[in-house]
């Protein structure tokens, strides 16, 4: 992905701002649901929608820069809302003894 934002114009330093993005949001929504949010199925199901209207904004948006920013960002706070929703359902769903033992696999 790099290569094809060097071939279309992007900076290093573009580039770099653009990788940057997803995992700092990632690291900032959580941050929300301390105080103002809860995550809940609806949650999960907004961010859902929110990751692949992301992914579908990639190709329209990549030729400029700042419009190219805002899937990115979409896409990264969308994944730091899934990946723990995630985590906690298979937590509540799995046994203890049971997570993290990949023996249940080959039942």
């Amino acid at each position: 992905m790099p290569k094809i934002l060097q071939m279309l114009g992007y900076s290093a330093l573009q580039i770099g701002t653009i990788f940057a993005l997803a995992p700092l949001m990632r690291f900032i929504v959580p941050f929300f649901f301390l105080k103002h949010f809860k995550l809940t199925q609806k949650t999960f199901y907004i961010a859902l929608i929110g990751a692949m209207i992301a992914v579908l904004l990639f190709y329209s948006s990549i030729h400029n820069f700042y419009f190219f920013m805002l899937p990115n960002m979409l896409l990264g706070a969308c994944l730091g809302l899934i990946l723990p929703y995630i985590e906690t359902y298979a937590m509540e769903h799995l046994q203890k003894e049971r997570y993290g033992n990949h023996a249940f696999l080959a039942q």
